[in-house]
């Protein structure tokens, strides 16, 4: 008699699935190079008419952005020549820190394995997910998202996060709140609590209900 899954076996196996191909879409942000590609309008050679040209601009991945945040350096290069010069931040530092930190432990600890390189622990994490158990991958699945959803945003110094001046949903903390629409992320600051485009509804409402305003009133200034 073959072995068949029953529909509550089978939904855990799906559930898994998607974690494990969020996780490892995360991790690839973190650790993989970044091409974003836009049409630009501008005249053409006899300047009498608009010409569409392609801009690509291609970004380290966002460990290398977040030390490059840190060192002071360029993070991003397009091929039209322009580069951006962001400013120095603790808050990189701390980012960082606190994913190198944790990665080690999910690689010595949690998959009995020698931590490397935070690239190549990062790679290890996302390579070796299936071989958590179903409460160890949610766990994993968390922490990955804070690591995501806080470097995106503190990589981001060309347009300023949306700062919300409400108490955190988690820690009742005021003026943590950090959002970042493309791609859509939030991180508290007081407490390391994130969200994303499949969980940011519910930190919205909040924002709603306790500013009594909708979502594009929410303060843009740093």
């Amino acid at each position: 008699m073959g072995y068949h899954r029953g529909p509550d076996q089978h939904a855990e196996h799906d559930r898994g699935q998607v974690i494990r191909e969020r996780i490892s879409d995360r991790i690839a942000d973190l650790t993989e190079p970044m091409t974003t590609r836009e049409t630009q309008w501008l005249l053409s050679a006899d300047g009498v008419r608009l010409e569409p040209r392609p801009l690509v601009t291609e970004y380290p991945p966002l460990i290398e952005q977040l030390a490059q945040v840190i060192g002071g350096s360029t993070a991003g290069t397009s091929s039209s020549g322009y580069d951006s010069q962001p400013p120095g931040s603790l808050d990189a530092v701390d980012c960082l820190r606190t994913i190198r930190r944790q990665s080690r432990w999910w690689v010595r600890r949690a998959l009995q394995s020698e931590p490397g390189t935070l690239a190549q622990d990062l790679v290890t994490i996302g390579s070796r997910a299936h071989e958590l158990d179903a409460g160890d991958l949610g766990c994993l699945d968390r922490d990955v998202l804070r690591w995501w959803a806080q470097a995106r945003i503190v990589t981001t110094w060309d347009t300023a996060p949306l700062k919300p001046n409400v108490p955190c949903m988690v820690c009742s903390k005021r003026g943590g709140l950090q959002v970042r629409l493309d791609p859509l992320a939030a991180v508290c600051r007081h407490c390391g609590s994130a969200w994303d485009s499949t969980t940011i509804g519910i930190l919205g409402e909040h924002v709603r209900l306790a500013m009594a305003d909708p979502i594009p009133e929410l303060e843009t200034t740093r």
